[in-house]
């Protein structure tokens, strides 16, 4: 009977001390701006980076049934907080949607921990209303941040408080 309780215990303590949050910050920018680009010579297509990189963060957050990567919020403790600046370009002539994905990790505030660029390219031509597949492209580059960054790489703990430092 002790040993059912202790394996139980275990794997709580197992589930808590290894289940590991990426906060992240996007400028304020990327909600009040929409984006534009040129589908063709008469379609204009607009879209908010701001609300489609949310969409997709929340997308991977569903599919996990985890907080591993979601928007900075004062309450929450995390291992690493990532600032992160996304150029999209959209070509129609090579039906290409381009992320370059700036991204910035920091200890304390001030303290630059970490900096790189990270790019990634969707093949596939975008309609009237491409939200859905933006989303997926972010969630795909998402997915590409989430591997390359290790949080074994990181030996800190920040306060979600820190994120007030951006805005």
């Amino acid at each position: 009977m002790k040993f059912k309780y202790l394996i139980i215990f275990f794997s709580l303590f197992v589930q808590t001390s290894f289940a590991t949050n990426y906060q992240y910050f996007l400028s304020p920018y990327f909600y009040q701006n929409s984006d534009s680009y040129q589908m063709n010579g008469m379609i204009r297509i607009t879209y908010n980076i701001g609300k489609l990189f949310d969409k997709a963060a929340n997308n991977i957050k569903n599919e996990s049934n985890q907080n591993i990567f979601i928007k900075c919020a004062n309450s929450q403790k995390t291992d690493i907080i990532l600032y992160l600046y996304p150029t999209s370009f959209y070509n129609p002539l090579m039906t290409t949607f381009y992320t370059d994905l700036e991204v910035r990790t920091f200890k304390a505030p001030g303290q630059l921990k970490n900096s790189f660029i990270l790019k990634h390219q969707t093949h596939k031509k975008l309609w009237e209303y491409p939200q859905d597949d933006i989303s997926k492209h972010y969630e795909e580059l998402i997915k590409k941040l989430l591997r390359k960054v290790k949080i074994r790489s990181f030996d800190y703990q920040i306060d979600g408080s820190f994120c007030r430092v951006f805005n």
